[in-house]
């Protein structure tokens, strides 16, 4: 075993434990449907006894999702350990089990632990990942499919995302609205694609109605009657309506938590530059179509928007990242920028250093020496004036210039005369080295600066662990 499958092996195990301890830890009741659209429905399969509700007296929904459930329970009554606490627990570490894979995929996606982590530890996902509602199935199969899709410089096969997308739309019709903006995407890139489309959803739609018949007993389409009940018919408004806001204001918050101020940040970056980052253009417009067309419905609950949670999740870290790259490439360039300049300073006093020993040697080391630099008591002055002013991310920026007059005795006196009037031409080409040579440390001190603010950021990001890849 490799050390990278040996990680990789610990990580699947660790989100294994991690998710099947929900299913014992949380032991609340959330909706309904976790137990009358799957638990019941699979108990009547299996078991031939059990109360349908009006939904499957009407045939809106489909068996595809109670179906693999009931041969859970099948196995079991011919195994006789169908007790109270297997019927009600077994198929919660199924869904748990489901989930910690689904959390697996989405490392490999993303390449990131702190997105794994953040998903992990998001709250309402922990709350549902083992409850059996076809959201929570709904929302591992969406990440699956996310994990396989042929995004750009990829090399998924198209047939392993458009199988499990085919079979999520027909056991629950509305993930069609998170899939389509994907889909239609995946098209427009690669028109050929339409054909591998028609023929999974034909195989996906037979095999769904030939289930549904035989399960029902009856000739029936479904995603046909579940769209005439609940949204043609309206009959989903008797659970209660909510106002179009509500989603933004009270749903978001609490499916995706403290990544919401990311979200907008990421739709605000990906819709202003789709071609600079494809991928997170394609998940916003992905979220924002699915985040209107569930506002437009009345009725609304936290667990319809699930989908959303780990398209989220996958921006938030890129976002994250594409900072942390920039930051970093910021900081090689200053440090080139730096190099460059330190070795050209080098240079500078080496040759000025030199240019100075040769005017000692031609005027002799008494005639060029510290006897002839006046001290300050003798009205030595600078030439040279420093300015020191703040920028906007308060930051020193230093400048410095040649002064043209002196505050009090006016003209200022060329250092180079204090050695006489005839002076050797290389101890002015000396002088010019080192002007030049301060010019650059100054240049090289703004340089620090902008390094120091640089290395800053970074280690705000690593520090805090926003970013750990």
């Amino acid at each position: 075993m490799t050390p990278l499958s040996f990680v990789k092996n610990k990580i699947l195990l660790a989100l294994i434990i991690w998710r099947v301890s929900s299913a014992f830890i949380v032991q609340t009741f959330h909706v309904p449907d976790e137990y009358w659209q799957s638990l019941e429905v699979a108990h009547k399969l299996a078991f031939d006894y059990g109360y349908l509700t009006w939904e499957w007296r009407s045939a809106i929904r489909s068996y595809l999702y109670p179906c693999m459930i009931s041969v859970l329970y099948s196995v079991m009554r011919i195994l006789k350990v169908d007790y109270t606490f297997m019927i009600t627990m077994a198929p919660r570490i199924c869904h748990a089990l489901l989930s910690a894979y689904a959390d697996y995929k989405f490392y490999q996606w993303t390449q990131s632990k702190i997105a794994l982590l953040s998903l992990c530890i998001n709250w309402y996902w922990y709350y549902c990942a083992s409850r059996t509602l076809i959201n929570s199935f709904e929302t591992c199969l969406t990440i699956i499919a996310l994990s396989v899709y042929p995004w750009r410089n990829s090399s998924n096969k198209n047939w392993k995302f458009l199988s499990i997308v085919g079979f999520l739309c027909f056991a629950r019709p509305t993930a069609a609205i998170f899939w389509l903006p994907l889909c239609l995407y995946h098209i427009f890139r690669n028109p050929k694609v339409i054909f591998e489309y028609i023929k999974v959803g034909l195989v996906t739609a037979i095999i769904s109605t030939v289930i549904d018949i035989i399960c029902y007993r009856a000739v029936v389409f479904t995603p046909f009657n579940f769209v005439v009940v609940n949204v043609i018919n309206g009959i989903s408004e008797q659970y209660g309506r909510m106002h179009v806001l509500w989603y933004l204001f009270s749903g978001l918050p609490v499916v995706v938590g403290i990544n919401s101020a990311l979200l907008v940040i990421a739709l605000y970056r990906a819709l202003g530059s789709p071609k600079k980052f494809p991928t997170s253009f394609i998940l916003s417009l992905t979220v924002l179509w699915s985040l209107v067309l569930y506002s437009l419905i009345s009725h609304k609950e936290f667990r319809f928007i699930l989908p959303i949670l780990p398209m989220n999740q996958k921006q938030s870290v890129d976002d994250i990242c594409e900072a942390l790259d920039d930051l970093t490439i910021k900081h090689l360039d200053l440090l080139e920028e730096k190099i460059s300049k330190t070795i050209k300073l080098e240079n500078l006093l080496r040759q000025g250093h030199i240019d100075l020993a040769r005017a000692r040697y031609i005027r002799g080391k008494e005639s060029v020496s510290l006897l002839q630099i006046p001290s300050i008591e003798n009205g030595m002055k600078s030439l040279y004036e420093l300015e020191t002013t703040i920028d906007e991310g308060d930051s020193p920026v230093f400048d410095i210039s040649l002064k043209t007059k002196d505050g009090d005795d006016g003209e200022l006196q060329n250092p180079v005369n204090w050695f006489g009037v005839l002076v050797p031409q290389s101890l002015r080409a000396a002088q010019k080295y080192f002007q030049n040579a301060l010019y650059l440390v100054v240049e090289l001190a703004n340089i620090q600066v902008q390094l120091k603010k640089t290395q800053d950021e970074v280690d705000r990001f690593t520090t805090s662990k926003e970013v750990q890849r």
